[in-house]
C-alpha cells in the first residue's frame, strides 16, 4: 500500500513526521510519499522556495526508509493540482498497487472545490484524519461523497485499489506551520515543534523572519 502526503510543508515540522510514523506502523504503508507542492492552488504563495522546503523534506526522511520525497510537483509549472499527480502515479505504479491519500478532515470540507474532485477516488483511496472542532455532517457534497464511499474498515481499503474514504480515528497533532513561521517572525524560537536539523536550518538560510502568517 503506498501512501501519499502532500502539502506546502512550509516547514515541515514534528506534526507531519510523527503522524506519518504512526500511520505507516499502524496501517502498513509499504511507503509514504511526501509531496511538496510548487503553488497551492487554494492558498497564497508558499513562504519558503521550493528547493528549501524539499531540501527541509529531505532532512527529515533520509532516516526513514519508507518515506520518500517526491518533487515531481516542484518540476511541473503552474497550479498543483493534485488529480495530475495522481495520474502519473498510477501510470507509473500500475493499476493494482493500492494508492491512498493522507488528508486532514479540515482539507477534505474543501474537496469539493478542487481541481476535477470527481476523479479522485476513481485513482485512488482517500484516508481522512480528525481534527478537533471539524465534522462531515452538514457539508453538502463533501458528505454525500462520505455516505457514498466512506467505511471504517481498513480491510476496504487493503483489497481494493481505490474507491474508499476511511476515516481514520488518527487525529491531526495540533502544530501548524502558520504558527511556526509566525513564532520565527517575532523573534521567538519554535525549537520543540520542529526537528533539531530543520530548525538549524531555518536559521542558516534566515527563513521566516519576516513571515507573517
Amino acid at each position: 500500500m503506498l501512501g501519499i502526503f502532500g502539502g506546502a510543508f512550509d516547514p515541515v515540522h514534528l506534526g507531519h513526521i510523527k503522524l506519518a510514523l504512526v500511520l505507516q506502523e499502524r496501517f502498513d504503508f509499504e511507503q509514504i510519499r511526501f509531496i511538496p507542492c510548487r503553488q497551492p492552488p487554494h492558498k497564497k504563495a508558499t513562504f519558503a522556495g521550493m528547493e528549501h522546503r524539499r531540501h527541509m523534506l529531505t532532512l527529515v526522511t533520509d532516516s526513514t526508509p519508507a518515506f520518500i520525497v517526491d518533487d515531481r510537483e516542484l518540476k511541473r509549472p503552474g497550479p498543483s493540482y493534485t488529480i495530475d499527480t495522481l495520474r502519473e502515479l498510477r501510470e507509473e505504479i500500475g493499476a493494482t498497487q493500492v494508492l491512498v491519500m493522507i488528508l486532514g478532515i479540515d482539507a477534505f470540507l474543501d474537496f469539493c472545490s478542487w481541481h476535477e474532485y470527481g476523479e479522485i477516488l476513481s485513482i485512488c483511496h482517500i484516508m481522512l484524519l480528525r481534527r478537533p472542532g471539524y465534522h462531515l455532517e452538514g457539508q453538502g457534497c463533501e458528505q454525500r461523497l462520505y455516505e457514498k464511499h466512506g467505511t471504517d474498515q481498513i480491510a476496504q481499503v487493503h483489497k481494493c485499489t481505490n474507491g474508499s474514504i476511511f476515516l481514520t480515528d488518527e487525529e491531526q497533532i495540533e502544530t501548524s506551520s502558520s504558527v511556526i513561521r509566525r513564532c520565527i517572525s517575532e523573534g521567538r524560537q519554535p525549537r520543540y515543534l520542529l526537528p533539531g536539523n530543520v530548525w538549524k536550518y531555518i536559521r542558516e538560510h534566515d527563513l521566516y523572519r519576516d513571515a507573517q502568517a
